[in-house]
């Protein structure tokens, strides 16, 4: 997968859930993992507030997301 894919993926992924806690609304769903992420979001919002919630994924996301183009970058250009 293209370096600039998988680091864009993650991006919007995090920015989805930083629209969700900037919401201010508990988030429901089903499914395991569904249901992990909506608890992760809702003990955000809980604990910090809303708009720090938010500035936490979105921040947690550009981090993630540069990290895993540094290293798809270094692996491309080991191989």
């Amino acid at each position: 997968m293209n370096k600039f894919v998988s680091g864009g993926v993650v991006l919007v992924v995090f920015q989805v859930l930083a629209y969700l806690a900037l919401q201010g609304e508990m988030v429901a769903s089903t499914g395991s993992r569904r249901k992990a992420v909506a608890d992760a979001v809702n003990f955000l919002v809980e604990r910090f507030g809303a708009v720090p919630a938010a500035a936490i994924f979105s921040v947690t996301g550009i981090v993630i997301a540069l990290i895993i183009y540094k290293v798809l970058e270094r692996r491309a250009a080991a191989s």
